[in-house]
Parts: C-alpha cells; sequence; structure tokens
C-alpha cells in the first residue's frame, strides 16, 4: 500500500458538519497485544473521530499511529489521534508516522480503514468465504501467508460440467512464527487445504494462538481458491 502524507500544516482540517449523536458509533477493544498496549483498552470512535483524541480535531478521521514524543507533544502540534505505544526506541524510530485511519463517511454512514504504508501493516479478520488472489498476504497467529497464484495451467476435470479445464496452481510461504520459511504447494483439487495447530492440517503451524482448525481453503472452478474461516461449519476460536 502507499503511504499517504497528510500532514495538517499541508491541508487545514475542517471540523465535519454532522451531528455524532445521529450516526453509529464504533468500539474498539484490544484482546491481545505483543507490546505495551494493555489489553482490554477500549477506543470510542463517532462521527466526529476519537472521543480521546490527541489532535482534538472533529473532521471524522481518526489517524493510528507511532510518534516518540506524542505525550510531549501540544494538542497543536499533534498529527495522530492514538500512539501506538512500541517496546523498543528503536523500533518506533522506524515506525514513526501514521499507520492507518479510520474515517467516518456521512455519504454511506459507514465508517471505512485504509493503511497508510507505515508500521507493520492493517489486517482485517474475514469471517466470510474469501477469494484468494495472487500475492494477497494472510496473517495467521504469528505467522504471515503469502499466496501466490502460479500460472502453471494444472489440469482440472470439472465432472458436472463434463470440461477438463486448466488452472493455476497455488503456493502458500510461511513467513515468521514457528514454520518460517515453509513452502506449499497445492493443484487445483476437490481436495480441501486445512490450516491451523493439529496435525491432520496440510499445514500444521506449532502455535498456541491457533485453533485446532484456523482455516481452510477449497477449490472452485467458477470462483477458484476460496478462503474459508474455521472448519466442518464451525468458526475458529482465535
Amino acid at each position: 500500500s502507499k503511504h499517504l502524507s497528510e500532514h495538517p500544516t499541508s491541508r487545514p482540517s475542517k471540523t465535519l458538519e454532522v451531528n455524532p449523536a445521529l450516526a453509529p458509533k464504533l468500539k474498539i477493544k484490544v484482546v491481545s497485544s505483543s507490546g505495551q498496549l494493555p489489553k482490554g483498552t477500549e477506543l470510542n470512535i463517532n462521527a466526529h473521530g476519537l472521543e480521546t483524541s490527541l489532535r482534538k480535531v472533529k473532521d471524522g478521521v481518526t489517524y493510528f499511529g507511532c510518534e516518540i514524543d506524542t505525550f510531549e507533544k501540544t494538542k497543536e502540534d499533534a498529527t495522530i489521534d492514538f500512539g501506538i505505544p512500541l517496546k523498543e526506541t528503536e523500533v518506533s524510530e522506524r515506525h514513526q508516522g501514521k499507520h492507518f485511519k479510520i474515517e467516518y463517511s456521512p455519504d454511506s454512514n459507514k465508517y471505512t480503514i485504509k493503511d497508510l504504508g507505515k508500521g507493520f501493516g492493517v489486517f482485517v479478520r474475514i469471517d466470510y468465504p474469501q477469494e484468494i488472489k495472487d500475492n494477497n498476504l494472510l496473517s495467521i497467529g504469528e505467522s504471515f501467508i503469502i499466496a501466490n497464484l502460479l500460472d502453471d495451467n494444472i489440469p482440472f476435470s470439472d465432472t458436472t460440467a463434463g470440461e477438463h479445464l486448466s488452472f493455476p496452481r497455488l503456493r502458500l510461504k510461511l513467513f515468521a512464527g514457528p514454520s518460517n520459511g515453509e513452502v506449499f504447494y497445492f493443484n487445483p483439487s476437490p481436495e480441501m487445504i486445512k490450516i491451523g495447530r493439529h496435525n491432520s492440517c496440510e499445514i500444521c503451524i506449532e502455535d498456541n494462538t491457533l485453533s485446532k482448525f484456523q482455516v481452510h481453503i477449497v477449490f472452485s472452478p467458477d470462483k477458484g481458491q476460496i478462503l474459508i474461516y474455521g472448519f466442518d461449519k464451525k468458526p475458529s476460536t482465535n
């Protein structure tokens, strides 16, 4: 994603002309943290922005990021609304800036989230079937998985339609976590691909933060490789 430079001194912020009492509110709760952000922390966002904003600007945007001297800045100098504390000063310096933003739209009456290209990236938990596309990056427990669709033209017989078709091969490469560097290849097949910590999974990751069956992938000639949350109609517990 591309980093967007949106410093308040380069473009004046205007108060969003909407009554927060008439718009939906958004509550964010920290359920786990590997940094210094306390578990259980709750943030309340309304149509004007974060209710405890450091910027104190009611423009409908809430910026999350890291500023080493966040708590020493004046309200006029602050460029983020919520500071994400990091353990190491060196890491904080490298990731200083706006990481992502949540913005309210009066037209759709909804909130949207956007990665701004800084920090460790923003991941959205998906609990509905999602088509896997080339270069998709998946975050599962302590691991990252990059998905690639290889143009190998693997034959696949669609018995229902009586056709013989060709499809890309799926490559899944793991980064970080206990299985760092492992690579898996899967041909288009009716057999599902299970990912989790159970030893029966096609991709077994020894990570206690994962469910036994975290996600699974099924292939469809019409839709391609589909990522599905949980397994056997049961959602993951994590």
